[in-house]
């Protein structure tokens, strides 16, 4: 564990020796020689912007494979531990997503993800009073599946209906 100007550096997983991420969310190269045999210099990666959420992602090579990985991950992996299991999602606890910060990450599932992206009012579907036939979302008429999401009841029970006459239909 290396400490430079108040930032801690720790190596990146599947990466010993090679590339190593800050706690505050920079990955670096280090000075070494390539599998070719040449000498390479440190130097600060840069991320960019990756996929529709626009997570920084930055691209990690050994033993000629490159990989894309996501700057968050990293920084979890690094200072939080391997993913604790299979679906697990990081989480950025202040909502900016450019934030990679180790105090800002921490594992989660998709369903606490989406709460965060609720509560932070960067949802691409923010809750809304009524489903998009216009029944209400109360209590009676509502049911929350495991990963968070809402089930409208009515419209279920409607969909249940239509499907059962579909499934007669076809035996008769």
């Amino acid at each position: 564990m290396a400490t430079t100007a108040g930032e801690t550096w720790l190596p990146v997983a599947g990466f010993e020796g090679i590339y190593e991420v800050s706690d505050l969310g920079h990955v670096r190269v280090l000075a070494r020689l390539d599998a070719r045999g040449w000498r390479r210099k440190a130097a600060d990666l840069k991320p960019w912007p990756r996929s529709r959420g626009h997570y920084l992602c930055v691209s990690l090579c050994a033993d000629g494979c490159i990989s894309k990985r996501y700057v968050h991950e990293l920084v979890l992996d690094a200072f939080s531990g391997a993913r604790p299991g299979p679906g697990m999602q990081g989480r950025h606890l202040d909502g900016d997503h450019l934030n990679n910060r180790a105090s800002n990450l921490v594992w989660g599932t998709p369903a606490e993800n989406g709460q965060d992206r609720v509560r932070h009012g960067t949802s691409f579907r923010p809750l809304s009073p009524q489903c998009r036939h216009g029944h209400a979302y109360t209590p009676k008429n509502t049911s929350v599946k495991p990963s968070g999401e809402r089930r409208c009841l009515a419209c279920h029970a409607r969909n249940e209906a239509a499907r059962r006459r579909r499934k007669k239909a076809v035996a008769c």
